[in-house]
């Protein structure tokens, strides 16, 4: 199961941190119009986010971090990217992961700018797979 294989993860590198309350998290989530993909809210019955970078400098933010890019970025709501949900800062703002919902569920990529996201995987389980084995694909932005 891809959140064991997290929860281990964070362990070994000390940063797990237990979940909060999912009704009050549920709660801030709707205040700011953000849905969740079942497989993240499954994620988050579990883990409360690391309590710092790991040693690869991968932040996930925990559920009442979580924000879209045009918060994050100040887009318009027309802009095509303004509601794509931001759940992992990488070096400090160096770029971040994000997914979109689409017609038939979501897409995780890689924004390295306001203007771009570039998919990786339309599954969580995959993307914490490639965290977990440091992939590659996980540093390829452009």
């Amino acid at each position: 199961m891809f959140v064991e294989k997290l929860i281990n993860h964070w362990k070994k590198s000390n940063v797990y941190s237990p979940p909060g309350d999912l009704f009050l998290i549920e709660q801030m989530l709707k205040s700011k119009n953000i849905q969740l993909p079942d497989d993240f809210k499954h994620l988050y019955r579990f883990v409360g986010g690391p309590t710092e970078e790991d040693s690869e400098f991968f932040y996930f933010y925990p559920p009442e971090e979580l924000a879209t890019m045009g918060s994050l970025f100040s887009l318009s709501k027309n802009d095509q990217f303004y509601d794509v949900v931001v759940f992992v800062d990488y070096m400090q703002s160096s770029w971040w992961y994000g997914f979109k919902m689409t017609d038939d569920g979501y897409q995780i990529g890689i924004i390295s700018s306001k203007d771009r996201f570039k998919v990786i995987t339309n599954s969580l389980s995959d993307f914490i797979n490639l965290y977990v084995e440091d992939s590659g694909i996980l540093y390829n932005w452009e």
